[in-house]
């Protein structure tokens, strides 16, 4: 059953695509960045799921410490209180710059330094957390080209890895997604360029 929350329709952010959404805590949504069809945004925004489903409440925080990079097609992941946000573009460039927002303090780092070969910058590619580690896969480089590498960074100690695998691989593509299982993740679907797919690996 579909459901839609009575929320204060002053106090919505405004609307976007291309934009991050994780759960931080179990009771908030982080919101982060995309695109409004005009500009890169680079807000933050908090959903306080405390009071229950029906009575979600917005909060852009008035204060953020360091500097709030416009994104968009990026990715962001939650371990612990830190929320890592990896690649994804600013309106002019493919990015593959890592950004770490200490959600406790509500302050930004970054482009952070980083040990390893990192992935090349890219838009729309996936990214799942696994014991502290976050998993990149695929997404587009440049308007020509998809993507099927995968790398994980080691959050503990800041190093990027392009693990060796084994097993028919997916083909490029942009756009799929991930869903953590136990120890595996399920990779469902994406666009290589000239087809919308709907395989799962």
């Amino acid at each position: 059953t579909w459901f839609q929350p009575k929320v204060d329709k002053n106090k919505l952010p405004q609307p976007r695509m291309g934009h991050s959404s994780q759960v931080w805590n179990g009771s908030q949504i982080i919101i982060y960045g995309g695109w409004n069809g005009f500009q890169v945004l680079s807000d933050v925004i908090f959903i306080d799921l405390k009071k229950g489903i029906d009575k979600l409440t917005f909060n852009i925080p008035s204060i953020i410490r360091g500097e709030a990079p416009m994104r968009q097609f990026h990715t962001s992941s939650i371990i612990d209180n830190q929320m890592f946000v990896f690649g994804g573009g600013d309106g002019k460039f493919w990015l593959n710059d890592l950004l770490i927002l200490d959600l406790m303090g509500l302050e930004w780092s970054g482009p952070v330094t980083t040990q390893g070969i990192a992935p090349v910058g890219r838009l729309q590619h996936s990214a799942i957390t696994f014991d502290k580690k976050i998993y990149i896969f695929g997404g587009e480089p440049d308007q020509l080209r998809q993507l099927n590498d995968i790398f994980y960074l080691d959050t503990e100690t800041l190093t990027w890895v392009k693990p060796m695998v084994s097993g028919d691989e997916p083909s490029a593509r942009v756009s799929t997604t991930g869903c953590l299982i136990d120890s595996k993740i399920i990779y469902f679907g994406g666009y290589d360029g000239v087809h919308w797919m709907n395989d799962v690996h």
